[in-house]
């Protein structure tokens, strides 16, 4: 994915091309924030009911994504971690990697947002 930024704001693009044309510089995404691609993935696959290979804090997970939250600098993703068998939240500043993997997820007792949101409740 190719990112413009103008005024130290970054938007993913599509090329070049169309850059130069909107008078924007062009850098590549390691430059800028590389989590933005991945985040156009996370946002399509908590759509779509996909789950998702990561490469987060080092390590490879494969999560559930639930829910995205903005907490005024910092994105979070809501996600029931396969790996782990339990609910995280990531921060999509730390995702290095994202693959959405192929078929759906279908939800099952205790992997829900609605248990996520009780679990918070009661702690």
């Amino acid at each position: 994915t190719d990112v413009v930024c103008k005024d130290r704001r970054c938007v993913a693009r599509g090329t070049y091309q169309r850059a130069g044309l909107l008078g924007l510089c062009h850098i590549s995404v390691r430059r800028c924030r590389p989590w933005i691609s991945a985040f156009a993935a996370v946002r399509q696959a908590i759509r779509a009911r996909q789950k998702l290979k990561l490469h987060y804090d080092g390590t490879d997970i494969v999560v559930r994504p639930l829910q995205l939250d903005y907490w005024g600098r910092v994105w979070t993703c809501v996600v029931w971690n396969e790996t782990s068998h339990e609910f995280n939240e990531l921060r999509a500043d730390l995702i290095a990697k994202c693959s959405i993997l192929p078929g759906l997820f279908v939800e099952e007792q205790g992997k829900t947002l609605a248990d996520y949101a009780e679990r918070k409740i009661t702690l």
